[in-house]
């Protein structure tokens, strides 16, 4: 007897947010934003934790205001939030952004 693996179509949800970011700009805090969602998607909604949201699929954007102060200088931290929507549904992903910048003497 051998069980064999299910297909990927019995597993995988047919629509899934996800995204990863790179900052770009630590001293002026710009942070470009990658799509990783699968499935067929009709809209992107990013909401970046500072009030502000973009519908581009990629976006970079620029924060203005730290959310905290850190012992090594401004620690800059948002949640930031996915949503993605097709014609199979709907889904959303999180994620904690932290910009660390270096205090000026």
């Amino acid at each position: 007897f051998r069980l064999m693996p299910l297909e990927e179509k019995f597993y995988k949800k047919p629509i899934e947010a996800n995204f990863t970011f790179t900052i770009v700009d630590k001293e002026r805090k710009i942070v470009a934003f990658k799509d990783l969602s699968y499935g067929e998607i009709t809209s992107w909604r990013w909401e970046f934790g500072d009030g502000t949201i973009s519908t581009e699929q990629n976006p970079i954007h620029k924060y203005v205001k730290p959310v905290y102060t850190g012992s090594y200088g401004l620690t800059y931290s948002y949640i930031v939030d996915l949503y993605i929507e097709g014609p199979d549904g709907k889904s959303s992903f999180s994620s904690i952004l932290k910009v660390l910048i270096r205090a000026i003497d």
